[in-house]
């Protein structure tokens, strides 16, 4: 491998940083004169003047290339958690004709050959091994936050080598605009590796990325040169540099967050205008009306049934509430939608349901506009490069139009969401897409956003709903949402994988994120029940169910996408067989929820059918896929298609009932 670990850290050269100018510090896309995308590497043989001066724990780059007038420079340092590779934006020097476009940094750190043992470690949704052999040669490209489809949850990556380290890195500066690109028996030597990719500029006459690029890299030995090791540094970096907040810490003053970590979400769509939709762009006299799936007194009567039955802790999220639906007339909320029987019979609802104990709460949008709203202002939408409005998809309110973040928050969020919490409403106040989306680019000249501005914007929405509710809640799982996020509707979206060189899924997100985050694994896993595969794996996970009354309202939407599940409501006797359902989740989420706010230190497959998740409290879940019963190594069973719940027995207070281990219900 290219890297060493020896007494003084890191080496990030063949060797030593003694010889650093004879390896590549940076492959360089950039425009010519003639406005033509070319490539350079950092090396004498290009053109390039490279010159090292330092140590292996301390030392700087600077590259020229006179005659395409640019330059770069870069340093290296140690850091309390690992080494700390930083290249200052000011230092990206343009003097002649050449333009940045992107930098590859250090590439092939860390490389590896086929069949050598070794395995890449990528933050594929919930994470995903590539294992070092029988691949075609290829490069595959993994966005971490733009462009669509960007898979990637958090801007971790690492290398597990067969000689027993591990590489991992994390990107910290420029993680708003970085790639992973990733080699698969690349060459005549069948490489593998994974390489941070940088956008400098979208087009050649952007504004350049105007913040510092910077990597922490560390090497790992021993018993930590593996997945879990490589979500321990993650966790070390989360604490000690973006110090962010565990939930432990958060629940102490904030009662909605405590019942919410200990809730299963159940949401109810309660209408929605046909779909797919036909009239584009609506107004008040030809918009469509709403096809009504439940009204505000069928879910007084599910919650009722819940209270009869007395389900454990559930929070009740009402989607379509407002004013045309589900996805309606955004960002439009009021009135209230009169087809679901308008703000007095939403009023009866949020009493009796906190009468019962349940926390009920709504759903929202702040990325989408449609026309037909009220409050529709073109000045707000989100401006492409090229002058052209961003359009979202076409849904119940017609053509979507993308909110600048910046408007989203100063214009609607701050204004409307005060206006909701009137209505006495608490607990997990949903918000749509903010935490799942692609990062954009703003080129309005009256509210122009870099992409790091783009998650700044979402991150005050998030805030402002924290406050405002105690829970804010969105639909996905990026890391750069947190703090200010609190529960995500999904991390990933099913269990399988879309690329071919991935070989097998594995809760790198959750090891890192578990203990801040609460979080449901799978968007495949809504409306799963006991003894499915899906569930089961939710729970070895640490994830929460979610269940969801009229799940699915587009035809176009499949199971392959993870909508296959549904719980529709048809009256009285379904309601109590399906109430009788949501009671044996309930009960399954209280056998795990005090575990919400401790880490996941590890995940082992025992075998094929059983695994383990090891919390940083002492306690473990073991959870058997088989159809048959399962031995634990301590010699303890686990009943088919269930899991055990096997505590620390110093952390016994902390667990709900007196047994020492706990099965699932069946």
């Amino acid at each position: 491998m290219h890297i060493e670990a020896s007494d003084s850290g890191l080496a990030l050269s063949q060797g030593s940083f003694d010889h650093a100018d004879s390896r590549c510090l940076a492959q360089i896309e950039y425009w010519d004169a003639s406005g033509q995308i070319q490539f350079t590497e950092t090396h004498a043989d290009s053109g390039w003047q490279v010159e090292f001066t330092g140590s292996v724990n301390k030392g700087s780059w600077l590259a020229t290339h006179p005659q395409l007038g640019l330059a770069m420079s870069a340093t290296i340092t140690q850091t309390a958690i690992g080494k700390l590779l930083t290249v200052p934006y000011e230092q990206l020097k343009e003097s002649a004709f050449a333009r940045f476009k992107s930098i590859r940094l250090l590439p092939g750190l860390g490389e590896t050959c086929e069949g050598d043992g070794s395995t890449l470690v990528l933050p594929y949704e919930e994470g995903a091994l590539c294992d070092c052999q029988d691949k075609t040669p290829d490069e595959h490209v993994l966005p971490l936050f733009y462009p669509l489809p960007c898979y990637g949850n958090m801007a971790l990556f690492g290398i597990t080598f067969g000689d027993g380290d591990a590489l991992a890195a994390i990107v910290d500066g420029g993680r708003f605009d970085c790639s992973l690109a990733i080699r698969t028996c690349w060459g005549s030597n069948k490489s593998y590796g994974i390489d941070p990719v940088f956008s400098i500029r979208d087009y050649a006459d952007d504004e350049p990325l105007a913040e510092n690029i910077s990597i922490y890299y560390k090497v790992l030995n021993g018993q930590s040169a593996n997945v879990a090791g490589i979500a321990a540094f993650y966790r070390q970096f989360n604490r000690q540099v973006r110090q962010l907040t565990t939930l432990a810490e958060k629940i102490q003053t904030n009662e909605a967050l405590s019942y919410s970590a200990k809730a299963t979400s159940l949401r109810c769509r309660l209408g929605v205008k046909p779909m797919p939709v036909t009239i584009l762009e609506q107004t008040p006299e030809n918009q469509p009306p709403v096809n009504v799936f439940m009204n505000f007194d069928d879910v007084s009567s599910l919650v009722d049934e819940c209270a009869r039955q007395e389900i454990g802790p559930t929070e009740f999220n009402l989607v379509g509430w407002n004013f045309g639906g589900h996805d309606g007339a955004f960002p439009q909320l009021f009135p209230v939608e009169p087809a679901l029987g308008g703000q007095a019979a939403l009023t009866r609802l949020i009493e009796q349901s906190h009468a019962h104990g349940y926390p009920l709460s709504l759903h929202d949008n702040y990325f989408d506009a449609y026309s037909l709203a009220e409050n529709f202002d073109p000045q707000t939408i989100n401006c492409n490069h090229d002058g052209s409005q961003t359009l979202g998809g076409q849904y119940g309110g017609g053509q979507a139009y993308q909110v600048c973040p910046k408007c989203a928050y100063e214009k609607y969020a701050r204004t409307l969401l005060p206006k909701v919490a009137a209505l006495g409403i608490k607990g997990a106040y949903y918000t749509d897409v903010l935490s799942v989306a692609q990062l954009c680019k703003c080129y309005d000249s009256n509210h122009p956003l870099s992409r790091r501005g783009n998650a700044k914007w979402w991150k005050k929405i998030l805030a402002e709903i924290h406050t405002h509710f105690g829970v804010s809640y969105s639909e996905g799982a990026r890391d750069w949402a947190l703090p200010e996020l609190d529960r995500a509707y999904l991390v990933s979206l099913t269990t399988e994988t879309a690329f071919s060189f991935i070989d097998k899924k594995v809760p790198l997100f959750q090891m890192v994120y578990h203990g801040y985050l609460i979080y449901n694994s799978f968007r495949g896993g809504v409306n799963a029940l006991p003894g499915e595969e899906i569930y089961l794996r939710n729970i070895a996970y640490g994830g929460m169910p979610i269940l969801y009354y009229h799940h699915i309202f587009n035809p176009a939407w499949s199971a392959e996408d993870g909508w296959d599940r549904d719980l529709t409501f048809e009256g009285p006797e379904k309601l109590r067989d399906d109430v009788a359902l949501i009671k044996q989740v309930t009960d399954d989420v209280q056998r795990y929820a005090w575990l919400q706010t401790c880490f996941i230190e590890d995940f082992i497959e025992h075998s094929q059918t059983l695994s383990e998740t090891v919390y940083s409290n002492g306690a473990s879940i073991y959870v058997n896929y088989a159809d048959h019963e399962c031995v634990t190594p301590d010699g303890q069973t686990v009943p088919a298609k269930n899991f055990l719940v096997i505590p620390n027995t110093s952390d016994m207070d902390n667990m709900p009932g007196q047994n020492k281990t706990l099965t699932a219900t069946t």
